[in-house]
């Protein structure tokens, strides 16, 4: 975690720089002030995975790599800082000339790229989780809980109620919890 943290401050710190420089040039246009950060974000398409390697993926920079979403250099950033930087910083896609003639599959497409918190953040695509609030009671089996796509239920939701509930400040004083274990069954 402490590795991701120093990847991520090192890309925000090279990314405002070169920000800074562009936008300080006396030839360069002045664009309006943006109202969005590297990570900020109020939902979840706010937010894009992008392999931080590859940093802005200009001209069709690594469209035939394989693809593993579980490396640490996909990152999740704001989909709106990433598209105003590769525009600053990349040749219009005219320039770049047409695709690649291929086909990457990815290798592990297990991850997304969501908003918590107001930060985005890359976590894996799951399709149960055990929900214990303020901690699950050891050696007890979760009860088991039902949730259908069909009807719009959410993992995401769920983890965000749980973790919401989990730095609750009577947590301290509660003790543990069966669980739930919600399981997507349709």
């Amino acid at each position: 975690m402490a590795e991701k943290k120093m990847v991520l401050t090192a890309l925000l710190a090279i990314a405002t720089a070169v920000l800074l420089f562009v936008l300080f040039q006396p030839s360069a246009p002045r664009a309006p002030a943006a109202n969005f950060s590297m990570s900020g974000c109020s939902q979840d398409r706010d937010c894009v995975l992008v392999d931080s390697d590859l940093f802005p993926t200009c001209c069709w920079s690594g469209a035939c790599e394989p693809v593993d979403y579980s490396l640490e250099k996909w990152i999740s950033v704001n989909l709106s800082w990433f598209s105003s930087m590769r525009d600053r910083l990349c040749p219009s896609v005219e320039k770049c000339g047409g695709a690649p003639n291929c086909d990457p599959k990815p290798t592990n497409d297990g991850f997304k790229a969501r908003c918590v918190s107001g930060s985005c953040e890359k976590a894996p695509i799951i399709g149960s989780y055990v929900a214990c609030g303020c901690g699950c009671c050891p050696d007890v089996l979760p009860l088991q809980e039902c949730i259908y796509h069909s009807e719009l239920d959410s993992i995401e939701r769920i983890i965000e109620r749980d973790r919401l509930a989990a730095a609750s400040e009577q947590c301290p004083t509660t003790g543990c919890s069966r669980g739930m274990n919600y399981t997507f069954c349709d």
